[in-house]
């Protein structure tokens, strides 16, 4: 069975991508005519845009992001 930490290192977007994340995402505060956020780079606790603060979530075996 993985660790939480190689399940996370796993779902690690690379290097100048973004992944979606769960939760509450910024298509819901940003207007229609602004660009929507990119997602998360896994690293950093903010969303690309900054509008949400993200973390990792490992549950059942699988690792995600997750807006608070």
């Amino acid at each position: 069975m993985k660790t939480d930490e190689e399940l996370i290192t796993e779902a690690m977007p690379g290097e100048g991508e973004f992944i979606e994340f769960d939760g509450m995402n910024c298509d819901y505060v940003n207007d229609q005519d602004d660009p929507s956020c990119l997602g998360w780079d896994g690293k950093s606790r903010r969303c690309e845009c900054g509008n949400r603060r993200v973390s990792w979530t490992v549950e059942d075996g699988i690792a995600r992001g997750e807006a608070y």
